[in-house]
């Protein structure tokens, strides 16, 4: 398992991330599941799972990376099925992500820098 400084900072950012773009209130960090691979998309990077307030539906959200090596591409997403893995939920998001690009739009971006 791959737990750095860097961890401590992703934590912090995402945290602002959920409070400020999503107006949620991130109650406690379950779980950083480390060291994933999503092969379609080459995508190497941890997953975070927060306990949420706040959300109409969801208790919990992932948050990731699009870019992990950049820190680029924040992602959270609301946990609405206990079905989705962590692993579906990055394919979803990078599969998004694609077809944004194809289609000529703008990857939006809700990394906060401090």
């Amino acid at each position: 398992m791959r737990h750095t400084m860097r961890n401590v900072t992703d934590r912090d950012r995402f945290e602002t991330i959920i409070r400020e773009v999503h107006k949620w209130e991130p109650t406690d960090l379950d779980e950083i599941i480390t060291d994933r691979f999503v092969r379609e998309f080459d995508w190497f990077g941890d997953i975070y799972v927060f306990r949420i307030a706040g959300h109409a539906e969801a208790t919990q959200c992932y948050a990731f990376w699009l870019y992990p090596e950049e820190q680029k591409g924040a992602k959270i997403v609301p946990l609405l099925r206990s079905t989705d893995s962590p692993e579906q939920v990055v394919r979803k998001a990078l599969e998004n992500a694609k077809k944004e690009l194809e289609a000529g739009r703008k990857m939006v971006d809700n990394s906060i820098e401090k």
